[in-house]
């Protein structure tokens, strides 16, 4: 960060805090910033007297280091503050015009103007500045990255091949696995007769690629290299240009064959027992004709068919078996039918039992640590595939992994009666864990469920002796399956797989780039440590599904074949994952399957009724289907199991109002917990549809200004396309709603 005076003078700001303030305005000029958001962004707390003063403090440093005693450039007034635009120039709002321009010039100086990372060097210990600076620098990327890309193709029709590939070499040193370029680039020295160096740049990427995310190239990329290394002959290659790092020679990858085709007939799916899961299958000749988008990308699943003797009998099996689900998962059931199910199971069963599994301690070996985690982790998920109890999320117990609070406090925060505490103790190969029920409805009464010694290698089985134990203790009925799943739950039975994907999981749930690959890179360790292990696959699914949600691999579809491939591989080592239905039922939302999609995340929520995330998923798949009420209910359900939930939690309980005709109750959960709209770009587009549907046209109007600032290629069709809803009337509607508030189609 640099800044200068009118005459070219440096100024100096020292402060860390005073440059952030001044970025975080800039990069927003004339927008009016509540002081609360400035100092959750600035100290990461809630605003009090103390963070107010500090506040205070920084304005005045920041005032005084710019000259601006007459408080010109930096407005304040009792609850906001803003720069004034007017006054200074920022190199960022130059590379946003030279953008918009298009032209070869504008380009070029765009591409020029951008070198380095955003605010390189500049952190705070703030988790709200960590979450800006993220999404700031990645949307900048992406900025950068598609003006050279445009810049790529402008020379390339000019038919100016070296200026077009030192624009695709600067892409990959900014986006070293952008495939789409890696081809570009491959096309551009074949069409030049340099073919040699077609394929050393593609050897450099693929070896480069395996080192650090350990996955080969996409199916399109190896194919145009084969295509290149087996077309021979054509001119000598020139030694000139920019060439990839080559290693020593490797062979060639192998072309993976492509994926099985045929998605399910509605015949079958019809037909189709409601405990059914999808099968692999044998892969398919490619299927004569135009396939749509949907077909193509679930041509990996395929519904095996239950056939009946009658029409009648399957009606009446149909009911029985609707009535059995309804009654174990109330949540299935229509919204009107759901309340009265609950009343009538608590009368005749009474109040299930609501649990938490709070963080084990452990002792001994430097490891012990991770055993404890990993031990408290699984009694929690295994304990979650119980329909007769509630269990809380996981997540949900970690903020009392330091200095806990009294028993019954945690358990009135998280609205729970009993508490699940424990310990590892690890010596060698030998495991100790302790166990003891916390009974809050009776004070603090703990109850012993046992202390276990076994050998590490028997870590599993002893996990699922504790978990059937603490049933048990809790009088809980366990339904048909339900105890051959506990005793089965893992998948592995290689400890390091499981440790591994367990830290796969943790930087999958914070949905970040970063995260995401590291995650990729954790679940790929546990399916080299154990490649029958079900859990891993679906975990290495999920990364790629977010990465096409979030649009991070600039190949949406190709993520997304690749995160159905996956999950099919997960499914033929176990069809009892409710993580894997959950996930084919986004994929298939996200595919235009509609019907699908709500098979399988009503499945999955039937596996696993206590798992918050496979709850919210399919809410999320319901509020595209025309079944907001139904989404409400389950979205509740979800937020109940995580008390502290994920913040898209919050955004699809105000959707799900939303389409249910209540936009004002979108509005009051959207701003609740902030004074101004959302950063993120889903909790904003849904305030600004809102704000529209309620007839708040001002507020609408500010909400959109913020998202063409923050998002500044923001398209409203393509917006509603990533899903789409399966009623293009709903379509229309939302449409309106943001064209009304002056979002561009």
């Amino acid at each position: 960060m640099r800044l200068e005076s009118p005459d070219g003078e440096p100024v100096i700001i020292a402060g860390r805090r005073e440059r952030v303030l001044l970025a975080y305005l800039a990069l927003a000029p004339d927008l009016k910033e509540s002081r609360r958001n400035l100092i959750g962004l600035l100290w990461g707390d809630k605003a009090d007297n103390t963070t107010l003063d500090n506040l205070r403090t920084c304005l005045w440093s920041l005032r005084k280091a710019l000259g601006d005693q007459e408080h010109q450039l930096v407005l304040s007034e009792r609850e906001w503050i803003r720069l004034d635009g007017d006054l200074l120039e920022v190199d960022l709002w130059r590379f946003n015009r030279l953008v918009e321009d298009g032209t070869v010039d504008a380009l070029e100086e765009a591409a020029d103007t951008m070198s380095g990372e955003l605010l390189e060097g500049l952190d705070l210990d703030s988790e709200e500045f960590a979450d800006w600076i993220r999404d700031e620098r990645l949307r900048f990327s992406d900025l950068l990255v598609d003006a050279l890309t445009r810049l790529m193709r402008a020379h390339e029709r000019a038919g100016d091949i070296d200026s077009a590939l030192a624009a695709g070499q600067r892409i990959l040193r900014k986006d070293p696995f952008n495939e789409v370029a890696l081809r570009a680039i491959m096309g551009l020295y074949a069409a030049s007769g340099r073919r040699n160096l077609a394929l050393q740049t593609y050897r450099g990427f693929a070896d480069n690629l395996q080192q650090e995310l350990g996955v080969e190239p996409e199916a399109e990329t190896q194919e145009t290299f084969n295509a290149l290394a087996q077309s021979g002959g054509g001119a000598s290659e020139a030694p000139d240009g920019p060439v990839q790092a080559q290693p020593q020679t490797p062979p060639p990858p192998r072309a993976r064959p492509p994926a099985a085709a045929a998605a399910p007939s509605e015949a079958s799916a019809q037909r189709r027992g409601p405990e059914a899961a999808p099968e692999p299958v044998q892969a398919q000749p490619a299927a004569v004709g135009r396939r749509s988008r949907g077909e193509r990308l679930m041509a990996a699943l395929r519904i095996p068919i239950w056939t009946f003797g009658g029409a009648l009998t399957i009606a009446v099996i149909g009911v029985v078996v609707i009535g059995v689900i309804f009654w174990r998962v109330p949540a299935l059931a229509p919204p009107w039918l759901s309340s009265s199910i609950i009343t009538i199971k608590t009368e005749i069963e009474g109040t299930p039992p609501s649990i938490v599994v709070l963080p084990f301690r452990g002792h001994g070996d430097g490891d012990a640590d991770a055993y404890a985690a990993a031990f408290s982790d699984a009694i929690s998920t295994t304990l979650s595939k119980t329909s007769n109890m509630e269990v809380k999320s996981r997540s949900s117990a970690q903020i009392y992994e330091k200095n806990p609070p009294p028993a019954p406090v945690i358990a009135q925060q998280l609205g729970v009666r009993y508490l699940l505490e424990g310990s590892v103790t690890k010596f060698g190969d030998s495991v100790a864990v302790r166990v003891a029920l916390i009974d809050t409805a009776e004070g603090e009464k703990t109850v012993p469920i046992g202390t276990y010694e076994k050998k590490t290698t028997d870590f599993f089985t002893l996990q699922g002796e504790v978990t059937l134990n603490v049933v048990t203790a809790l009088r809980v009925r366990l339904t048909e399956g339900e105890e051959e799943r506990i005793s089965q739950d893992h998948g592995t039975k290689v400890f390091q797989a499981w440790l591994h994907a367990s830290e796969g999981q943790k930087h999958l749930r914070k949905l970040t780039l970063v995260d995401n690959t590291r995650a990729r890179r954790n679940y790929r360790a546990a399916i080299n440590a154990d490649p029958k292990y079900a859990g891993a696959w679906t975990g290495l699914a999920w990364t790629y599904l977010i990465e096409a949600r979030f649009g991070w691999g600039r190949d949406r579809a190709g993520a997304l074949k690749k995160s159905a491939e996956y999950a099919k591989k997960s499914l033929s080592l176990d069809n009892q994952r409710a993580a894997t239905y959950a996930l084919l039922g986004s994929v298939a939302l996200f595919a235009g399957q509609f019907d699908l999609a709500r098979k399988m995340g009503e499945r999955a929520v039937e596996l696993e009724y206590n798992d918050a995330d496979s709850a919210a998923l399919y809410a999320l798949t319901l509020t595209y289907t025309g079944e907001p009420r139904k989404a409400r209910n389950l979205t509740e359900r979800a937020i109940r199991l995580r008390p502290y939930p994920p913040r898209w939690y919050t955004w699809l309980l105000a959707r799900s109002h939303r389409l249910a005709g209540r936009p004002g109750v979108a509005v009051e959960l959207l701003t609740k917990a902030t004074e101004g709209a959302p950063k993120s770009i889903m909790p904003m587009v849904e305030l600004a549809v809102a704000y529209s549907q309620m007839g708040a046209m001002i507020q609408g109007r500010a909400v959109a200004q913020e998202i063409m600032r923050v998002y500044p290629r923001f398209s409203s069709k393509n917006w509603l396309n990533t899903p789409a809803y399966e009623d293009p009337g709903d379509t229309a509607r939302d449409l309106k709603a943001l064209r009304d508030v002056g979002l561009p189609d």
